[in-house]
């Protein structure tokens, strides 16, 4: 039998041709071809029982430690085919738990959300968010940075806009309130006295385990509905505006976890929260001092003087010193970190030299040497 003639008329490899005409041939049977990746099939799944793994991390696992060569995608298609996430020992199991009225609410932050205005600016948003965790009732609010000045805002916001104060709230592990260090945790002292203050204990949860604080964690999907809202908005007041209507959506639909509309649970969850001092707690409010940038591009703080970028000269930044730095924002975006110094003028050496070469000098070498001179000259100032 001409096997290559049968594959020419009919279109069928010879070789099936030929099984088919011995009895040999399987439907079923697949080809299974040897993977640079099947030395290391044990170690795949030993990382994947992991809590929080992603592919990524363990395809970088193996290059780091094994020399593996192949690729990403390559990997990720090796897991699939070979169906190693079947073989996974999934913790299905997860105790539910409720709380009391107003014992406990929920903290935790949805970062680096990208959205594009109608003129083509890019904003990177940050969403703060807070929830009840028995009535599912919801605080949001749109920040461009999450340093401890902000998170403790955000917090005084919340509890006046929630009209009390829980018996504990917790946290992730965020370097704003917690320490961590030699294996261990802590609330940092700064926050735990902010706590105090208003009359709650700060908890943190505990380490790759989301269920601990799985209330707000479910909320994070409401928040992806900003993405809907790229190229229809103009400023950052008209994102927070967009905020607000997510958050009065979303306290006003039946929620999956009590079946029912947080705003209508809140009336009686509000009786059991702990009453909120405002004039006091408006004193715990970090006013950060404003300082006017001048045409010298610095401002004045304890007798000595801090750069700031150009771009900046005659707008107002605000000034926040922690320890031995000198934290420079403007609106909630932080500009620059200086070391508070004796020295009277402390330039950064990029904002000097924005400076300098907008007096537009053709001669580098003259520029560079200008830069130095004068940098040297602004350390030696009142010594």
């Amino acid at each position: 039998m001409n096997y290559s003639e049968l594959e020419r008329v009919y279109g069928i490899n010879r070789k099936k041709i030929k099984k088919l005409y011995d009895g040999t041939y399987n439907e079923n049977q697949t080809r299974v071809r040897k993977s640079c990746l099947d030395d290391y099939v044990d170690i795949i799944i030993e990382k994947m029982n992991i809590p929080g793994h992603t592919l990524a991390g363990i395809h970088r696992y193996l290059v780091n430690t094994v020399g593996l060569e192949t690729t990403y995608n390559n990997f990720k298609s090796y897991v699939r085919n070979r169906e190693l996430r079947n073989k996974v020992n999934k913790k299905t199991e997860i105790m539910r738990f409720e709380t009391k009225y107003g014992h406990q609410a929920q903290v935790d932050w949805k970062e680096n959300i990208k959205l594009i205005s109608k003129e083509g600016e890019v904003f990177i948003i940050n969403v703060f968010v807070m929830i009840l965790s028995a009535s599912r009732k919801k605080y949001f609010e749109v920040t461009l940075s999450k340093n401890q000045y902000v998170l403790k805002n955000c917090i005084l916001n919340a509890l006046e806009y929630f009209g009390g104060v829980p018996n504990e709230i917790v946290f992730d592990n965020m370097r704003t309130v917690a320490n961590i260090s030699g294996g261990g945790k802590r609330v940092n002292l700064k926050f735990k006295h902010f706590a105090e203050d208003l009359g709650f204990t700060p908890r943190l949860c505990k380490v790759r385990s989301p269920e601990t604080k799985g209330k707000v964690e479910t909320q994070m999907k409401f928040l992806d509905d900003f993405k809907l809202y790229n190229n229809e908005f103009d400023t950052f007041e008209d994102i927070k505006s967009i905020c607000n209507k997510i958050q009065t959506i979303v306290n006003n639909q039946v929620s999956q976890g009590v079946n029912e509309i947080p705003n209508v649970i809140y009336l009686k969850e509000k009786e059991h929260l702990k009453p909120l001092n405002k004039k006091f707690a408006k004193t715990l409010r970090t006013s950060l001092n404003t300082y006017k940038v001048s045409n010298e591009s610095l401002i004045s703080f304890k007798g000595s003087k801090y750069s700031v970028p150009i771009k900046f000269i005659n707008k107002k930044v605000f000034v926040e010193p922690i320890e031995d730095k000198l934290y420079i924002y403007y609106n909630t975006s932080l500009v620059i970190i200086h070391q508070i110094s004796n020295k009277k003028i402390n330039y950064n050496k990029e904002h000097y030299s924005e400076i300098v070469k907008s007096y537009e000098f053709k001669d580098e070498a003259f520029v560079d040497e200008i830069i130095k001179e004068n940098l040297e000259r602004f350390d030696k100032i009142g010594e």
